[in-house]
């Protein structure tokens, strides 16, 4: 009865090792036979361009998103995913993320708003507050908004500069 056991373990022992030896060498085969190829860059072009380009090649590509980008126009490439100039093996997909363009924003109304609130609520618009330019009024009190010089409802880039007339209150006697 020992004997069959050792036996059994021996064959068993064989075969597993067969087995793995024959599994390497055909993952070897699979993997190893196929030639490396180096990444292209895509980023900067356009996405339909890069298409264009890259038919015929080793290489397929995929948007993965879209990001606004204040510097690069539309349907521009930002970010390719795997980077240019590392060697891959076999067909590859390269996943890109493009650009929507400039991003913009609704300028909120601040007038009549004080200086504090009209700086918040500018930021919460990803508007920068410029030049604060101060008059006097007999009817606003100090430091609150009197005029902006971008009309409220008006759309415009992303952290553009809107600039105030800010009440110094009532003029000195």
């Amino acid at each position: 009865m020992l004997k069959r056991i050792i036996v059994l373990l021996f064959l068993l022992t064989i075969t597993f090792g067969v087995l793995y030896y024959f599994f390497n060498i055909i993952m070897g085969v699979l993997i190893h036979d196929k030639k490396e190829i180096t990444v292209p860059s895509v980023v900067g072009k356009n996405f339909y361009s890069a298409i264009k380009e890259l038919s015929g090649s080793e290489f397929d590509i995929k948007k993965d998103g879209e990001e606004f980008d204040q510097n690069v126009p539309a349907g521009m490439i930002l970010k390719q995913n795997p980077i240019a100039g590392i060697n891959v093996r076999g067909r590859k997909l390269l996943k890109v993320i493009t650009s929507l363009g400039k991003e913009y924003v609704n300028v909120p109304e601040i007038i009549g708003k004080n200086l504090r609130s009209a700086d918040i609520i500018l930021k919460h618009s990803s508007l920068i507050i410029g030049e604060i330019f101060r008059e006097y009024s007999t009817t606003t009190c100090k430091d609150v908004v009197i005029s902006q010089d971008i009309a409220p409802t008006t759309m415009v880039d992303k952290y553009s500069i809107v600039n105030l007339i800010v009440s110094d209150g009532p003029p000195p006697e």
